[in-house]
């Protein structure tokens, strides 16, 4: 993949590339005055009707921004925008029809339920039969038809989350925009509501964009998932292929705490990963599709070792994190200067040092990609 996704690629990555697709942005650009860089910049692809993408990243990598950019509330100062196969780069944002769930649900605290779902209503002017129709109906996709009458005080953080939803479907949005949607609430009710909230949306069948920095929910919620670092789209593809085949380091680290480790092959059906750890071929997940004429690397995730004492690799013990059914183990391989992190069983004895070895097929070895994921 290409630093920024375009339209083209996405047929590669499970996306929508023709002309209609629901959103469709090419080379979207966003510069703020004064700034050292673009807060966007190049960044194109699109979603399907019914599809959720997920745009995560670290903070300030452009994520809420790309938003924004969809809905009309940022200029774009490179770029364009499709919506339904209609160019929407210079619509108002009151044109476009987009259904927009603000982080903080935004619900007026002096109407009532009913009221807040059928506010956008009102303000198109939209008759009342047919308002009264309209929430209705969104109240039952939210699954909050009896709370219609309630205020937002008398509400729990998962019931204003519906409401704030329903309250976006009620004007037959053709996209819906999400930021930060679980973000409000506490951690607990965040883990129980992530199904709930999903099922919502495939019931929905609305093309969503969704705002995350939680790599959790975006592989949980989204279709695809599209990766931002410095303003410029680094991979989109789906949550699998994500967390299997990582365009870089970067991604790797990101979405699964994983590391891509520079390799070699040693010429005896193995390969030498960072100059202190030989590992069979055969034992390697993507062996039979390598170049061994070519730089390899290798990509090796959190839980791809298990503890051993007659393991191939040596790990000097810095740090333990205790994560209940788990511990997380940060340290360097014995003889060598790169630093890992592996999560084993809570039940795992730890002591200074730890003697692991690959999970079959679960370590990667691949041929070394460029900057951006490219082979």
């Amino acid at each position: 993949m290409t630093t920024a996704v375009n339209v083209e690629q996405s047929s590669r990555t499970g996306g929508a590339a023709d002309q209609h697709a629901a959103v469709r942005a090419v080379g979207l650009t966003r510069r703020y005055p004064g700034a050292a860089r673009p807060a966007v910049s190049d960044v194109g692809f699109t979603v399907g009707q019914g599809e959720v993408l997920a745009l995560v990243g670290p903070s300030g990598c452009g994520k809420s921004t790309t938003l924004r950019m969809i809905a009309g509330l940022e200029p774009l100062d490179g770029g364009t925008l499709h919506l339904d196969g209609v160019d929407a780069t210079g619509t108002r944002p009151e044109h476009r029809r987009i259904g927009w769930v603000p982080q903080s649900y935004g619900l007026f605290p002096h109407m009532s339920v009913a009221d807040n779902v059928g506010y956008g209503l009102r303000a198109r002017r939209v008759p009342a039969d047919q308002r009264r129709t309209a929430v209705q109906e969104a109240l039952r996709l939210a699954r909050v038809t009896e709370l219609a009458d309630r205020s937002p005080s008398q509400l729990s953080g998962g019931q204003r989350q519906r409401v704030a939803l329903a309250r976006a479907l009620a004007t037959d949005p053709r996209v819906l925009l999400l930021d930060e949607p679980l973000a409000a609430l506490d951690p607990q009710l965040r883990d129980e509501l992530r199904a709930e909230l999903a099922e919502l949306l495939r019931t929905a069948g609305r093309a969503t964009v969704l705002v995350t920095h939680d790599q959790h929910e975006a592989l949980a919620l989204a279709d695809r998932i599209a990766i931002l670092r410095d303003g410029r789209l680094v991979q989109c593809a789906t949550p699998a292929e994500i967390w299997q085949d990582p365009a870089d380091d970067f991604v790797a680290a990101f979405i699964a705490r994983g590391n891509v480790l520079p390799a070699e092959s040693a010429g005896d059906g193995s390969v030498l990963v960072a100059d202190v750890w030989r590992l069979p071929l055969r034992e390697l997940g993507g062996a039979d599709t390598v170049r061994l004429d070519r730089e390899l690397e290798v990509v090796l995730r959190p839980r791809d070792l298990v503890a051993d004492e007659h393991g191939e690799l040596t790990l000097m013990v810095r740090q333990c994190e205790y994560l209940g059914d788990v511990v997380r183990v940060h340290g360097e391989p014995f003889g060598g200067d790169v630093r890992l992190s592996v999560e084993l069983p809570s039940s795992t004895a730890i002591s200074d040092r730890i003697t692991l070895r690959p999970s079959p097929g679960k370590v990667t070895v691949r041929n070394k990609r460029t900057a951006g994921g490219n082979r």
